[in-house]
């Protein structure tokens, strides 16, 4: 019996190096064909792996199943020892190789080189065979460091690089509420202490001229989707917010720079069009703080000499609601008025009054006085009035009786004397002087001023002076902008001729 017993353990010890040989010869095999797509290597394990599974316990008489140690064989496996007593019972696959009965696991990757390899493709979808590739579970969930360089974060966990067509294309679905799901949901990182948080999305545009984002918001049943919505991360500790979108237009070496945003209201074929623009400034809370302003604007930096351009330029009617026009510079206008309810019907109507208007930069003061018993009488002007204007010029009216009056002594002083040939006489006086403050000195209104030369030829205000709409000083000032009102407006007349 122990004689038909060792005959046995014999003839296993055989058979498992041989088996070993053949998973060596396997593994040797998918290494030399690594950079060949191999559709048969996974076949070929489950094979072999199939033909090792039957060699079970039940083949090993009883007691042997714990070989004496000096009965045990090893051979080099992917540099792991191996016993055979590690094939009595099934081995399994695993992701990262082969996990034997005892517990034990060979790992493909400590080999240098994958045991065997699975077929997959683009989709990344199906059970790793040829014929049905390598699934992934959803969502996907990469975390992971990468190596800084500076202050900037190297690479990203996800690099795509398409040599034709989008790189990364992401189409937003519908949620469980009937909304439209966002195509494309991304933060920037937190700032550790005293940094900057990270940049939501930072998108460069392709070379010559591509968009560094070009966004469409959803259509919607009721409401359409933002085309891009940027909200600024909170700052702590005292820190500032960040900016909720921050667009910066491109650099030119010889012709215009980019335009830092150009925003356009949506159309409406039967209600009112869409607002291009739509700002509101941030709340403020407590007693002596301020809220934010809707709009703060300012030109580009002239360098060498160049002069600074405009902060805004209106191309239109602009309206002013419930608050204050305030210019610390020059105002330059068409024409002026007041516009008020009516004091007679003011539910009704409107009352309109014309600007007082003048070649020189005017001041004007009036009032009344009246004469003593000696038909004299001396106006006293505010304490400012020499400090401000130069050149007096008068006027005086008698009233309620024929009488003369005359300026007896002009300005000195900030007073002036009016006389009378009676007395007791009520004069209506008129005093007008000429501003020669420091800011009028320095910033005199011209009276006239010949045009440039690109801008000969148009008019300020080419239809009161039955021109056409070409003939606007806008077509040089703003080429681009007047191409799409030209545009605009050949659209609306060829769709009116429909």
């Amino acid at each position: 019996m122990n004689k038909h017993r060792k005959k046995l353990q014999n003839a296993m010890h055989c058979c498992t190096i041989v088996f070993l040989i053949l998973l060596v010869a396997v593994s040797a095999r998918a290494q030399t064909s690594a950079s060949a797509p191999a559709t048969n290597d996974r076949s070929d394990a489950r094979s072999l792996l199939a033909l090792v599974s039957r060699f079970r316990r039940s083949f090993v008489p009883p007691g042997s199943r714990s070989m004496p140690a000096n009965n045990t064989r090893t051979t080099d496996f992917n540099r792991s020892s191996v016993s055979p007593d590690r094939f009595a019972e099934m081995i399994e696959t695993t992701l990262g190789g082969l996990k034997f009965p005892d517990g034990t696991a060979q790992n493909a990757s400590a080999a240098k080189s994958p045991l065997f390899t699975l077929a997959h493709d683009e989709t990344l979808q199906g059970d790793g065979t040829s014929t049905s590739p390598l699934g992934i579970k959803i969502p996907l969930i990469l975390n992971g460091a990468l190596s800084l360089s500076g202050e900037l974060t190297v690479g990203g966990l996800i690099k795509a690089t398409s040599p034709s067509g989008n790189a990364v294309e992401a189409n937003g679905g519908v949620n469980p509420l009937g909304n439209g799901a966002d195509g494309v949901i991304a933060n920037g990182g937190v700032g550790q202490g005293d940094f900057f948080g990270g940049l939501g999305v930072r998108a460069q545009g392709g070379f010559p001229g591509g968009g560094g984002v070009v966004s469409t918001g959803g259509q919607g049943g009721f409401l359409g989707g933002n085309g891009i919505q940027g909200n600024g991360g909170n700052g702590t500790n005292g820190g500032f917010g960040g900016k909720g979108v921050l667009a910066i237009g491109g650099d030119s070496d010889s012709g215009r720079g980019g335009i830092g945003a150009q925003i356009k209201g949506g159309d409406s074929s039967s209600g009112t069009s869409g607002i291009g623009l739509d700002v509101t400034g941030g709340g403020a809370f407590g007693i002596n703080h301020v809220s934010g302003a809707g709009i703060v604007a300012q030109p580009g930096v002239g360098f060498n000499g160049a002069s600074r351009g405009l902060a805004g330029d209106f191309i239109g009617n602009v309206q002013i609601e419930q608050g204050d026009l305030h210019v610390s510079g020059n105002l330059s206008k068409g024409g002026g008025s007041f516009k008020i309810d009516h004091p007679l019907d003011p539910e009704n109507k409107y009352l309109y009054h014309s600007f007082v208007e003048s070649p020189d930069m005017m001041n004007i003061y009036n009032g009344t006085i009246t004469t003593d018993t000696n038909g004299e009488a001396t106006v006293t002007l505010p304490d400012w009035l020499e400090a401000l204007n130069q050149d007096f010029r008068y006027q005086l009216t008698v009233i309620g009786i024929f009488a003369q009056a005359i300026v007896a002594q002009e300005i000195k002083g900030n007073r002036f004397v009016v006389k009378t040939n009676a007395p007791n006489v009520k004069v209506s006086w008129q005093v007008t002087g000429i501003r020669h403050d420091a800011y009028a000195n320095k910033h005199r209104i011209p009276v006239e001023e010949q045009k440039s030369d690109e801008e000969r030829g148009l008019f300020l205000h080419p239809d009161a002076f039955n021109q056409p709409e070409e003939k606007s000083v806008v077509m040089v000032r703003h080429p681009e902008i007047s191409r799409r009102i030209k545009e605009a407006s050949e659209k609306a007349q060829r769709e009116k001729l429909q």
